[in-house]
């Protein structure tokens, strides 16, 4: 996934509720797609865990439970 100042590596994956998540650093996220694209969205404390050391090593200043991103094309 592409993030402002990078990337990371992510999976997509099913969430036991059946809903649409995301695999980021060992950990599963919800996927939330609206108008204004893609994001994660948790908060379980593993999930704000990720979520801040993302925002801490792509020196991003959101402090929302969500973290926008975009996808990347893989060969």
């Amino acid at each position: 996934m592409k993030i402002a100042g990078g990337s990371e590596p992510a999976t997509h994956v099913t969430l036991p509720g059946g809903e649409a998540g995301v695999e980021v650093r060992g950990v599963a996220f919800a996927l939330v797609q609206d108008a204004a694209g893609q994001s994660l969205s948790g908060n379980t404390d593993d999930q704000r865990r990720v979520l801040d050391e993302l925002r801490r090593d792509y020196r991003l200043t959101s402090e929302t439970p969500t973290l926008a991103f975009e996808t990347e094309a893989t060969a």
